[in-house]
């Protein structure tokens, strides 16, 4: 397991704060925060914007939440039966 927990989180308004705080939690920190950066444009226009998201921009960004959520399992490991 390469992830870092750090038992803070960013609990602001500002995401970048999210983004600067997965910076320092190692290599996988890093990772996210990366695939964040280039996921919250989209969001931002996705909730704010009259127009639809092009399609092609639509699929990158759902390429780039399967690549966060593939790190945060490989980091949490397999779910625990109830």
């Amino acid at each position: 397991m390469t992830g870092a927990r750090l038992g803070v989180r960013a609990a602001g308004q500002d995401h970048d704060e999210a983004i600067t705080l997965l910076r320092t939690a190692g290599p996988d920190g890093v990772a996210v925060a990366k695939e964040l950066g280039r996921l919250l444009p989209i969001k931002t226009c996705a909730e704010y914007e009259p127009d639809d998201i092009p399609k092609s921009d639509a699929a990158k960004a759902v390429e780039r939440a399967r690549r966060v959520v593939e790190i945060a399992r490989r980091i949490a490991g397999p779910p625990k039966s109830s």
